[in-house]
């Protein structure tokens, strides 16, 4: 009997354990896309001058449109807010569909950067001297109704992660 309530515990905790490494997991998708958009948004400002802001806001202007739950969409470099297909000007090509949204808006030197909101841990309030970027991504891989929220931005090299294993 003692054997197979240790098995049983060990089962539990192996159980927990796999469901949170699964779910961490959803993140290196949005990890990995933010730092693609960064090194876009890097290129785009090199060849023109400006940062491009493809999205209105990073609450509700995502591409895909933000999804629901534990739904992979197709990517679709037309949407967002921009004429002629913003996203298509950003070379941002991920490898199939995709968990999270992702928005990106831009900024003059000078105007105070907008962090998406609901997020707990928000990176610096700033104001930058340069022209500036942020990245969002945001998603919901466990269907609980709780987003996970990915940030990188021009000012740091750091990513923000809101939320990791929601």
């Amino acid at each position: 009997m003692a054997v197979v309530a240790i098995i049983g515990i060990l089962s539990i905790l192996a159980v927990v354990s796999y469901r949170k490494i699964i779910n961490s997991s959803h993140t290196s998708e949005a990890t990995q896309m933010v730092g693609s958009i960064k090194v876009a948004q890097e290129a785009y400002h090199a060849e023109v001058g400006t940062y491009l802001s493809v999205s209105g806001n990073l609450s509700s202007d995502y591409c895909p449109s933000l999804p629901t739950g534990p739904v992979k969409t197709g990517w679709n470099p037309a949407c967002g807010s921009g004429a002629g297909g913003p996203w298509s000007k950003l070379p941002v090509n991920p490898n199939g569909a995709v968990l999270f949204g992702y928005a990106t808006v831009a900024g003059l030197s000078g105007v105070a950067i907008t962090w998406p909101t609901g997020m707990q841990d928000t990176p610096p309030a700033t104001t930058p001297t340069s022209d500036w970027y942020v990245v969002a991504a945001k998603g919901d891989a466990d269907g609980n109704g709780v987003y996970c929220t990915v940030v990188g931005d021009s000012i740091s090299r750091d990513i923000f992660v809101d939320n990791d294993t929601e």
